[in-house]
């Protein structure tokens, strides 16, 4: 049970990160080519 629940907290933490990079990558894209 211990396992599971900690496995479930990394699994929730690596999609926030993974999201949080999508997003910042999105926005830089957007400030290149704003100033491009």
């Amino acid at each position: 049970m211990k396992q599971r629940r900690t496995s479930l907290r990394p699994m929730r933490m690596k999609r926030v990160l993974i999201i949080a990079g999508i997003m910042a990558t999105i926005a830089r894209i957007q400030v290149n080519g704003l100033q491009g």
